[in-house]
């Protein structure tokens, strides 16, 4: 899973998903901040993290292809996703703690990943910004 000059490897992955992310979270973000209007378009968390986890999904199915991986490289592969975007919730002034991000495994938990950027936790404040 090396790391592409080109962007192609999972770092560019991460970024990849930030950008497919950041409407999603830029929304959810709004939301929670009482920006947008009482029974607007307000967006429920968990429609944001089935968002972004089929958006995750997406990504990494591609990157399979275009590497010509086996499905079987696809859970190492999210992992290592996962591992970039838990980085970029330590960033920010105020981190996520690794404890609510990993499972019993001690692997990175998608769910737990993803909704803490559906709640606008994951805000690019860090050195990985969502605006590119």
């Amino acid at each position: 899973m090396g790391e592409g000059s080109d962007g192609s490897g999972v770092a560019g992955l991460v970024q990849a998903f930030l950008a497919l992310a950041n409407p999603w979270i830029q929304g959810a973000s709004q939301a929670s901040s009482g920006e947008l209007a009482a029974g607007g378009d307000g967006l429920e968390p968990a429609c944001v993290v089935a968002e972004l986890a089929y958006g995750l999904d997406q990504l990494v199915s591609a990157y399979l292809d275009d590497q010509g991986l086996d499905v079987e490289a696809y859970g190492q592969v999210q992992q290592q996703v996962l591992i970039g975007l838990a980085e970029d919730l330590q960033m920010p002034a105020d981190p996520v703690s690794d404890s609510v991000l990993l499972d019993a495994n001690g692997d990175y938990d998608l769910h737990a990943v993803l909704d803490a950027y559906g709640t606008g936790l994951g805000d690019g404040e860090g050195g990985d910004s969502l605006d590119g």
